[in-house]
């Protein structure tokens, strides 16, 4: 009886023990279905690929300033024969040779200088062309005749003289003083050659006129040259001119300096202030300019020609022949007396709006 119990107790265990393995194989075969019934995950985006800008062109070199093959032109605003135009082809054989590119003279007058100016405004600077100027032509160009420009925007490039104005008749007028001139002119203006209405001689002669009253009648030329031959020819009676002219022209007789000390090369000359009339002075000052735009490294290196040109003794000996007062002027330096002298035609614009 015993031993048939222990039978059926080993019996009944090993049941369970099938039945617990049975439920824990199934339910590992249940996750197992379920796991592979499962949808795959989905691949995981693929990565941006990031677009890299293309590398910036390099710049074209610039080309070399000067350039081999190219010319030089120096604009005078006037016509052949004046001051301006002299002095430029003095200096034109020693700027060649300074640039190593030809150099020419070009004169291209009308409305005293306004054309070549108003031309050369609207034209590029690139260092192959400058306009050859006396202070302050541009600036009573563009205050009183409305000139198609604007003249602190022409960029300078360099200045080489200042002048003083002087008083002349020729040698066989009857008027030998200041007084002769100012006692004829209360019966009659006395006629006055200018080289252009808004030069400097003009706007000299409205002051002289204006302060000492001196009664003057206008007469308009293209140049100095050929006003001064009307004066010698005995067509007008008196000029203002700059002290480079007396050198320039046989048959002068000077009056008086209008400058604020003697020049100078005329040291026996009398200033007009000496005589009791103090009269502003005008200044010539001469230089050259460029169109506006000028790359500054190009300005630079025309800058550098022209001082070594009016450095050299060749220019040197040309300016004392010729009466000018050498004061050489950089950049910088020109621009602040450019600067001056268009207060200067602004201050005086009026009077010689009246005279035009």
């Amino acid at each position: 009886m015993k031993r048939g119990n222990r039978t059926l107790r080993t019996l009944w265990k090993l049941g369970v023990l099938f039945l617990a393995l049975s439920l824990v194989l199934g339910l590992g075969a249940a996750c197992k279905k379920k796991e592979e019934a499962k949808p795959a995950p989905a691949p995981a985006p693929a990565a941006e690929k990031k677009t890299e800008a293309p590398a910036p062109k390099p710049e074209p070199p610039k080309p070399k300033y000067p350039e081999s093959g190219k010319t030089f032109t120096i604009v005078v605003p006037y016509g052949a024969g004046g001051g301006l135009d002299t002095a430029a082809r003095g200096l034109a054989p020693l700027l060649q040779k300074n640039l190593g590119i030809p150099v020419v003279v070009e004169n291209k007058p009308g409305a005293a200088g306004r054309v070549a100016a108003a031309a050369l405004f609207k034209q590029k600077g690139d260092g192959y062309t400058v306009f050859h100027d006396v202070l302050p032509s541009r600036s009573m160009g563009e205050l009183v005749y409305d000139g198609d420009y604007k003249t602190m925007e022409f960029p300078a490039v360099y200045g080489y003289a200042d002048d003083t104005p002087v008083i002349a008749v020729a040698e066989n007028s009857p008027y030998k003083t200041f007084d002769d001139l100012l006692t004829a002119s209360k019966n009659k203006p006395l006629s006055h050659g200018n080289p252009g209405l808004g030069t400097p001689i003009h706007l000299q002669s409205v002051v002289l006129a204006d302060v000492t009253g001196l009664a003057l009648k206008e007469v308009p030329f293209e140049t100095t040259a050929k006003a001064t031959a009307a004066m010698l020819g005995g067509h007008i009676d008196i000029t203002v001119l700059n002290t480079q002219n007396l050198f320039s022209f046989q048959g002068l007789r000077p009056i008086a300096t209008i400058g604020e000390e003697r020049h100078p090369l005329t040291p026996d000359l009398p200033t007009l202030k000496e005589l009791g009339r103090d009269v502003p002075v005008i200044h010539f000052t001469r230089g050259y300019y460029s169109p506006p735009g000028i790359p500054d490294d190009v300005l630079k290196i025309l800058e550098k020609a022209f001082a070594d040109s009016v450095a050299d003794p060749q220019w040197k000996d040309f300016a004392k022949k010729a009466g000018y007062l050498d004061i050489p002027m950089s950049a910088s330096e020109f621009t602040e007396v450019t600067r001056k002298a268009h207060e200067v035609a602004a201050k005086y614009a009026h009077l010689f709006k009246t005279a035009k």
